[in-house]
């Protein structure tokens, strides 16, 4: 006697892969202060691949302005920002509309839009801040590839 076995039809295998998946918001970062001995900065990281910095902020507003008042300063590491126009919308979705840079004591470029270089001295110059303000300040380190 031969024994009849049963196949799953295409249409089941195509649905059997396919699940539905609830992630949190929490879990898509990850936070840890920068020096074990001081709460300034809180570093926050993907708690997974492919976290979008500007998506996650935009959902999270309330969130980053607690933790920024609570650490006093937040350090975003490790989002993937391979663009001018990707740091652009993850400033924009954390801290709202960038300035201008009208009083131009410093001398810097355009990078595109509203982001600038940061302070541009020669490397043997050095600088120190002298002013301190209550505003959200963006930054983001680029390395080029013929440094």
């Amino acid at each position: 006697m031969s024994e009849q076995i049963s196949r799953p039809s295409l249409k089941d295998r195509i649905g059997a892969g396919r699940k539905a998946v609830s992630v949190s918001q929490e879990s898509l970062v990850q936070t840890a202060p920068l020096f074990p001995d001081n709460r300034l900065p809180l570093v926050v990281r993907p708690g997974m691949p492919g976290v979008s910095l500007a998506s996650w902020a935009e959902s999270n507003r309330e969130w980053i302005t607690d933790h920024l008042a609570e650490y006093g300063g937040l350090l975003f590491r490790g989002f993937d920002l391979p663009a001018v126009a990707d740091f652009d919308r993850a400033v924009q979705a954390i801290s709202g509309d960038l300035l201008e840079y009208k009083e131009r004591s410093s001398p810097r470029h355009a990078v595109a839009g509203k982001i600038y270089t940061s302070t541009d001295y020669p490397p043997t110059s050095r600088s120190s801040c002298t002013t301190r303000t209550r505003t959200r300040r963006s930054g983001r380190c680029a390395s080029s590839s013929t440094a």
